[in-house]
């Protein structure tokens, strides 16, 4: 059977399809890279805003007139929310929740293919097939050790979609992380859906999770994929700074700078303390990259609301971000609140936001001008010619090299020194 597979949505989702690809591929089926061919396809959706949804929709549509009598399984969180919505534009379509999720190449292996749908993804036990390969053949590879909610923030749909916390027992994580180490994986990027919450359910956490790993696979780079901000503590910000392998790059939601819109979010901070955590991982690691997110439009936000969030970015030594408009998302506590926002104004104060990311990011990379980093080279660009990769601080870089056009640098560790910034694109050289 060839098999075609899309993912939409967050590192979990990518994670996830990589571990149901690897295990379909140990069973003998084969999966196409031009999934055009395909007589069963995987879509592994997100619905964490309505246009992942619509997105959702799109593929689903677009899959269909691929091959019309193909078989379809939709998995993941829109599974999940709108199962019904899915089911009814195709009857060649199979619903698998995110519950039923982790045993789809079983029951393609069985012939078993009815839609599961209806429970809520509270299971302990974690996909056991170990990965050999990063997703979607990257040098760098995720590593699921968390899933699921409980934080409950009022505009949020995942807890509903994904079910409680639960993490990865930690053997299995050293298993995994000996299988990497193994097959010569150079950087691993940990991540969850609510990764603080990781080893509440076992009796540990996160950072004494990282003690582990980090003395223990030292042949391997880490990096987390987020983290909030109530979750990080002055023992973890000084620990970080004396980690070779531990990467200085924390991706930190904000949502709002505004203390009564994280509120009315149930985010469980105020702006002052976000500020104080970002200076103090500034002062303890001044070259570490620092993004977060930041959501506009939330219902009652108004131009003062607005602007405490925008000022509180502008001063604060923040490196990018992602921007997020406000969607409505049936079945959560914002869902009815009315919405006092165009959508206009709302693209408007993403606008602004997103140029003052960029003058971030700008900032950001000038600081590291004749700066030595250590670089993890993916691959060569088409257009340049220049090798590519990323700095442990995450800096995307292209990579001089013309005196070493004979060595291949792929899946290298390398340091390099960063020259300076030529039409946006960071130029560095080997050292």
């Amino acid at each position: 059977m060839l098999i075609g597979v899309y993912t939409l949505g967050c590192k979990v989702n990518q994670f996830d399809t990589q571990c149901i690809t690897e295990s379909l591929s140990h069973k003998g089926f084969e999966i196409l890279e031009d999934a055009k061919n395909a007589s069963l396809y995987i879509i592994n959706t997100c619905a964490v805003t309505s246009r992942a949804s619509y997105q959702c929709r799109q593929i689903i549509r677009k899959t269909l007139k691929h091959n019309e009598k193909a078989k379809i399984i939709v998995t993941g969180c829109y599974a999940q929310n709108e199962p019904n919505i899915i089911r009814d534009i195709s009857k060649n379509i199979i619903v698998i929740d995110n519950y039923y999720k982790d045993y789809i190449s079983e029951l393609i292996e069985k012939n078993l293919l009815i839609s599961k749908t209806g429970k809520i993804a509270d299971k302990k036990e974690f996909f056991p097939y170990l990965l050999k390969n990063p997703p979607f053949n990257r040098t760098r590879a995720y590593l699921k050790i968390q899933d699921g909610c409980d934080s409950f923030c009022s505009y949020c749909i995942v807890p509903y979609t994904r079910g409680r916390s639960r993490s990865m027992d930690v053997q299995h994580i050293i298993r995994q992380l000996e299988q990497y180490s193994s097959n010569n994986i150079k950087e691993v990027i940990l991540t969850g859906i609510h990764i603080g919450k990781y080893g509440k359910d076992l009796n540990s956490n996160l950072f004494e999770l990282l003690r582990l790993i980090v003395s223990k696979f030292t042949d391997i780079r880490f990096r987390l994929s987020s983290i909030e901000v109530n979750e990080i503590t002055k023992e973890f910000i000084k620990w970080s700074a004396g980690q070779d392998n531990f990467c200085p790059h924390f991706h930190i939601p904000l949502q709002s700078g505004s203390d009564n819109i994280l509120k009315h979010m149930n985010r469980h901070y105020q702006r002052d303390f976000f500020a104080n955590v970002i200076r103090e991982i500034n002062y303890a690691l001044p070259f570490a990259c620092i993004g977060s997110d930041i959501m506009v439009g939330f219902p009652g936000e108004d131009a003062q609301d607005f602007s405490d969030s925008y000022n509180l970015i502008k001063e604060l030594p923040v490196s990018y971000l992602h921007v997020f408009p406000f969607s409505k998302r049936k079945g959560t506590p914002a869902y009815n609140i009315k919405d006092n926002l165009t959508k206009e104004e709302k693209e408007n104060r993403a606008h602004h936001l997103l140029n003052l990311s960029k003058e971030k990011k700008s900032e950001f990379y000038q600081k590291n001008i004749d700066k030595i980093r250590r670089c993890l080279v993916e691959k060569k660009d088409k257009k340049t010619g220049y090798y590519t990769g990323f700095t442990e601080n995450y800096i995307p870089v292209h990579i001089k090299n013309q005196t070493h056009e004979s060595l291949c640098l792929e899946n290298q560790i390398i340091e390099v020194k960063i020259l300076g910034i030529e039409d946006e694109i960071v130029i560095a050289e080997i050292i």
